[in-house]
Formats: structure tokens, C-alpha cells, sequence
């Protein structure tokens, strides 16, 4: 709903998710490479569709260099636009992530974008996996959003003037 508001009224969006998702994937970097197999896939179709752009929704920025090189469309990525807006916004920013592994790949954008200078070490919502703490968000939204406060304040604490929410509910 927020996407469709935020666009023009001739706009035509479309997601499309992966055929197969395996739940662990920010965990270990093999199911992240079968993952970038399905997103190239994805973006493919999307140009050969007539699609103006590619945005890819997932905080990972899977396929990253792969997706820029094979289409002449253009590629936006959630977790690169995040940083780069909040760059603008602020001198310092961070991150809340879900999990402590998508933390650590969340990490890895941040020195893949040059951005290590202004990034303040980030946080994680403690969550057993990102798949639970969805369905805790549909079902009790207010609960996550409680556990994902303590986490903001401790990047505030480390100086994050922006703090982008890993998660997409949030």
C-alpha cells in the first residue's frame, strides 16, 4: 500500500518474491548464492518486460554487482538507498538489524558502499529469526516495536543521528 501511495497515479508496480526461500539464508553465504540465482532470474524478466527499474526489496542487496552488470535498466537496492539517504541526513547512521547474522552481512554493505567513516556500530533485535519476528509483527506489532527501542538507543548512544531499521516491517 505504501508503495503504490508514494508512486504516481500511471505507475504499474509488481513484487515478485523468490521460488525458493530458505529461512537461514542471512546465516550462511552458499544459500545466499543460490538466492542471487533467483534475483538475477527476477531482474531479467523484469527488463525483458519493459520494466523502467529493478528494485530489489530485500536488506541483503543480493546480486549487488551481478544485477548492475547484466541490465540496462536501473537497479535500486534497499539496504545501498538506506545508507546513502541517511548519509544525507545525518554525519553519522546505523542500523537496527532483526538477527545477529543479518547484522553481519548488513556489516559487510556498509564497507562494500564506502561508508565504514560514517557508520556507528549497529544493533540487532536479539529475534531467534527473521521469519518469527515477522509473523510476531503481524500478529503483535506493538510487541516488536518495544523490543526494537532498546536497540535504537544503543546506537543513539554510540552517536547515530539516523538509524535505518533492518527489518522490512519496520
Amino acid at each position: 500500500r505504501h508503495a503504490r501511495k508514494s508512486a504516481r497515479a500511471d505507475t504499474e508496480i509488481r513484487f515478485v518474491g523468490v521460488e525458493k526461500y530458505a529461512p537461514r539464508m542471512p546465516q550462511y553465504k552458499y544459500l545466499r548464492y543460490m538466492h542471487i540465482g533467483q534475483v538475477i532470474k527476477g531482474g531479467l524478466q523484469a527488463e525483458a518486460e519493459g520494466y523502467d527499474a529493478f528494485v530489489l526489496l530485500g536488506m541483503l542487496d543480493l546480486g549487488f554487482y551481478e544485477l548492475r552488470e547484466a541490465l540496462d535498466i536501473p537497479v535500486l537496492f534497499v539496504a545501498e538507498t538506506s545508507f546513502c539517504i541517511a548519509c544525507l541526513i545525518a554525519a553519522k547512521f546505523s542500523f537496527v538489524a532483526s538477527t545477529e547474522p543479518s547484522l553481519y552481512g548488513l556489516e559487510e554493505l556498509v564497507t562494500r558502499y564506502g561508508l565504514r567513516e560514517r557508520y556507528v556500530p549497529a544493533s540487532h533485535m536479539g529475534a531467534e529469526s527473521r521469519e518469527l519476528l515477522a509473523s510476531d509483527f503481524r500478529d503483535a506489532p506493538k510487541e516488536v516495536i518495544r523490543q526494537f527501542i532498546p536497540a535504537a538507543r544503543a546506537v543513539i548512544e554510540r552517536g547515530a543521528g539516523v538509524i535505518v531499521p533492518a527489518f522490512g516491517p519496520l
